[in-house]
């Protein structure tokens, strides 16, 4: 989620187009993204820039020895899993489960699913410097499978391209919110389920 100024919650960074959410609801309207990375990238371009201006920043090298302690730790994990097999056991999971057509069952088997994968990236994954960057990829990629799962599994209403088979139709009484998610203190997805600021068009 972003401001007028293409702000996110997370001070100094800026997003614009599909990196920002929230624009057009549950659907993404063609050509629209065009609009929005034209619009909010230059703001968030503008902006940041002020922001750079006013807010100067010492490099914190305790930060950069943790990432590299991090990446060390990483590269020593010699598994027995490939990344690239279970990168595309993600996108197939993620593909029949909660794409066109979700329901609550395809839901929940594909959030424990990922959990399990998840569980496998941290542990049994055989890691080379060559499929480093694969490797902290597909941990990016199973945190935010998991965000749309819990969203989808979360609205139960079909909403624009957000369709639920056991809740076809929309429910503006109940469902007209947005669901924020955000890393709770066990480093599990928490939900935060708000109503939307509706602007008036005179």
């Amino acid at each position: 989620m972003i401001n007028e100024k293409a702000e996110t919650s997370l001070p100094g960074l800026y997003a614009a187009g599909e990196a920002a959410g929230g624009q057009h609801g549950a659907d993404r309207p063609g050509g629209n993204s065009l609009a929005d990375c034209q619009v909010f990238g230059a703001r968030a371009g503008k902006f940041a820039a002020e922001n750079a201006i006013k807010n100067s920043a010492t490099p914190d090298l305790r930060h950069t020895r943790k990432i590299e302690d991090e990446l060390s730790r990483i590269v020593k994990q010699k598994g027995q899993v490939n990344v690239s097999y279970l990168i595309d056991n993600i996108k197939e999971t993620m593909w029949q489960n909660v794409s066109v057509v979700r329901n609550d069952k395809s839901l929940r088997d594909t959030y424990d699913t990922l959990l399990k994968l998840k569980a496998i990236a941290y542990s049994n994954l055989h890691i080379d410097e060559e499929n480093l960057i694969k490797a902290l990829e597909l941990r990016n990629m199973i945190d935010v499978c998991l965000m749309i799962t819990i969203a989808a599994l979360t609205r139960k209403e079909t909403r624009g391209s957000h369709y639920r088979a056991d809740y076809p139709r929309k429910d503006d009484e109940q469902w007209l919110k947005i669901i924020e998610i955000q890393l709770g203190k066990n480093k599990e997805p928490k939900t935060n389920i708000r109503d939307p600021i509706i602007l008036q068009r005179n």
